[in-house]
């Protein structure tokens, strides 16, 4: 006859690891639980920063606009970076032999 404590044939767990399974798990819920209730605390205070629907029609067509310039703006500067690093960080290196300074003179 088995003990309490030993693990049945096939079962590679007996009670006592079970338990403490259970346990970390019901820890884990109850962290995400907290987690949770912290962030909907803390996000009340974030309503301030969005608008409504009588505010998103007041201001016409200025968001749309802002929100395609700033999409454009962020484009650009990726590309604008991308073509950096191909082409300008070798100038920058020759230069800043040239010179000592990493400043391009063109005087």
């Amino acid at each position: 006859m088995r003990s309490p404590n030993e693990s049945a044939p096939g079962n590679s767990a007996g009670p006592q690891e079970s338990a403490a399974r259970a346990f970390r798990f019901a820890a884990r819920i109850a962290e995400v639980r907290r987690l949770l209730s912290l962030i909907r605390r803390d996000s009340h205070g974030l309503k301030d920063l969005f608008l409504t629907e009588q505010e998103k029609r007041d201001c016409g067509g200025r968001i749309d606009f802002l929100n395609s310039r700033m999409q454009s703006l962020a484009f650009y500067t990726l590309e604008n970076l991308k073509n950096y690093q191909l082409y300008g960080w070798k100038k920058l290196s020759e230069t800043e032999e040239e010179n000592g300074d990493g400043i391009k003179s063109d005087l």
